[in-house]
């Protein structure tokens, strides 16, 4: 099954993908408190953000009514914000999210020209959003890293997170992709930090273009995808972020950083090859 090739652009503006008009978090209120999550957010005020959001009511319309909120710190500064069906056990896990705000700290810095006041981020550092009583079908197989298929509400939930992140006046969102179908997937909103690996990214789109979603990820985690030199490719998480601010938005807007992930992208080849070597 075919898959259409990412095509090389300028990042979306974040602020089109709306469901609702205005400052959600703000409208709702937050308070401080270490119990909190993000340190502000009560369990009664990310419910309500979760129904106001339309995410609730998209469940209900799978059968799943009844939801639960809980908030389990896991360390000072990071809680985890859990969704589950009924009863809090992890047998009805719906949905769990950690974040963090943070400074960027890329492994490496670029030609990024933000001085030395790096912008502050919303960090995703775990994201889950499963239907644990569905099953994979060959239309929505099993990818790597899954446990029961997804809800289908991943757009839903970035448009949350955005509000949320502007609610913060945090400079953008970032996340570290754990396997290829997760960059792809997050390829309309995130970019690269680093040049080169959006170049990458966008060669192998290029070059398994002819290979499903399901199939590109399965080929990179068997060691099934190759450079041009023979040598297997291997997948390696790296710094994706969701422009907010001006500053962030010019440096991927770029005349600089396009070109660089031109020339990546040229200068990389991939291929599938039917059994690993």
């Amino acid at each position: 099954m075919k898959k259409p090739s990412r095509q090389s652009s300028a990042p979306t503006e974040a602020s089109r993908i709306s469901l609702f008009d205005e400052d959600l978090f703000e409208q709702l209120g937050s308070y401080k408190g270490s119990s909190l999550w993000l340190g502000r957010f009560s369990e009664e005020t990310i419910l309500r953000a979760l129904e106001k959001s339309g995410f609730l009511a998209a469940l209900d319309s799978l059968g799943l009514h009844r939801l639960l909120v809980q908030i389990e710190p896991l360390d000072t500064f990071l809680q985890s914000l859990k969704v589950y069906h009924t009863q809090p056990r992890p047998e009805h896990l719906m949905a769990e999210f950690r974040l963090r705000e943070t400074t960027l700290a890329p492994r490496k810095r670029c030609a990024d020209a933000w001085g030395e006041v790096m912008p502050r981020v919303l960090a995703i550092e775990w994201l889950l959003l499963q239907n644990p009583y569905a099953t994979f079908t060959n239309e929505r197989p099993m990818l790597p890293g899954q446990t029961h298929p997804g809800l289908g509400q991943a757009k839903r939930i970035l448009e949350l997170l955005i509000h949320l992140a502007k609610h913060l006046e945090l400079e953008g969102i970032s996340n570290y992709p754990e396997y290829f179908h997760n960059a792809f997937l997050y390829q309309h909103f995130f970019y690269f930090y680093d040049p080169e690996r959006e170049g990458m990214l966008e060669a192998l789109s290029r070059d398994l273009a002819e290979l499903s979603l399901a199939e590109q990820t399965w080929a990179i985690e068997r060691g099934r995808v190759r450079y041009a030199t023979g040598e297997a490719f291997v997948w390696e998480s790296d710094l994706l972020i969701l422009p907010l601010s001006q500053r962030v938005r010019d440096y991927f807007e770029g005349a600089s950083y396009r070109a660089a992930v031109a020339a990546a992208k040229e200068s990389q080849r991939f291929c599938f090859v039917d059994a690993p070597r």
